[in-house]
This record gives structure tokens, C-alpha cells and sequence, in this order.
């Protein structure tokens, strides 16, 4: 079994998942217990792990939260090196 497919299919749902949390959030989907509620709390156990860190490193002097896109730009970043080193 090759282990490379899994890493990039891995690093794939992570970068999409990054990617709905923040239109969630932008756009105010589910803040309560809607029919979306447990999609959201899904995707923020998936992402929280990611998105605290950069949250800690790049302070919020917006009301908008930037770590979504940084955290993207990373996570395709490590993709593109893992594609690069690891035998697909």
C-alpha cells in the first residue's frame, strides 16, 4: 500500500475543511443550533487543532480572522512538499 495517496487525500480534506469553517463563519452559518450545528462542531474539532496556533501568533486587529487563509496557504504548502518527496 502506498503510503502517499493517503498523506495527499489527508492534507486535501483538511484544506477544504479549513475552507468551509471560515465560509461558516464569515458568512454566519449555524451560530446556533441549527440543521448545521453539527457540521460546524465537526469541522472545528477537525481545524481547531491548526487554526489555534496561527491564532496565537497573528493578533486580531480586524473583526475578520485571518488564520483560515494562513492556515490554508500552509496546509498547501505541505501538500505540494509531500507530493514532492514522497512516491506517488
Amino acid at each position: 500500500m502506498r503510503v502517499g495517496p493517503i498523506i495527499d487525500t489527508a492534507l486535501e480534506l483538511l484544506y477544504w475543511a479549513i475552507f468551509v469553517r471560515a465560509l461558516f463563519s464569515w458568512l454566519r452559518i449555524s451560530e446556533g443550533r441549527g440543521p448545521l450545528y453539527g457540521i460546524r462542531k465537526v469541522l472545528e474539532d477537525l481545524t481547531d487543532p491548526i487554526l489555534a496556533p496561527i491564532r496565537r501568533v497573528i493578533p486580531l486587529g480586524t473583526n475578520l480572522d485571518f488564520s483560515p487563509i494562513v492556515a490554508m496557504v500552509v496546509v498547501d504548502l505541505v501538500r505540494r512538499l509531500a507530493q514532492a518527496f514522497i512516491r506517488f
